[in-house]
C-alpha cells in the first residue's frame, strides 16, 4: 500500500493523479455547441422536437412556461449545500465561457 501524505509539497505530482474533474471531449463539446445553436435558432419549437427525441416524451409549447411563483417556491426548497455547488458551477461554466472565447 502507498500512502501520500497530501500537506507535502513533494506530492504535488501524485495529488495531480488524484484529480477526478471531469473535462468533456472536444467532441462532446462540439455535439453540445450544435445543440444550443440549434436551440437559439430555432427556439421553443427546435426545443420541443429535441425533448421528444432524447427524452422521448411529448410537450406543448405552453407547458414550457413556468411562472414566477413556481420559480419562487423551487428556490425556497433549495438547500445552502445545493446554492453554493450552483454558485460554483456558475462560477465555473462563466470561466469556461469566457477561457473558450478568447482562445476562438
Amino acid at each position: 500500500m502507498k500512502f501520500i501524505d497530501l500537506t507535502s509539497e513533494e506530492s504535488s505530482t501524485e495529488t495531480t493523479e488524484l484529480d477526478r474533474r471531469y473535462f468533456p471531449s472536444d467532441h462532446l463539446i462540439q455535439q453540445v455547441r450544435e445543440i444550443l445553436d440549434q436551440v437559439r435558432l430555432g427556439g421553443d419549437q427546435v426545443l420541443l422536437q429535441l425533448v421528444e427525441k432524447f427524452d422521448h416524451t411529448l410537450f406543448s409549447r405552453p407547458e414550457l412556461r413556468v411562472d414566477q411563483h413556481e420559480i419562487d417556491k423551487a428556490v425556497e426548497n433549495i438547500g445552502s449545500g445545493i446554492r453554493h455547488a450552483l454558485a460554483i458551477a456558475e462560477h465555473n461554466v462563466a470561466g469556461e465561457e469566457c477561457a473558450r472565447s478568447r482562445s476562438r
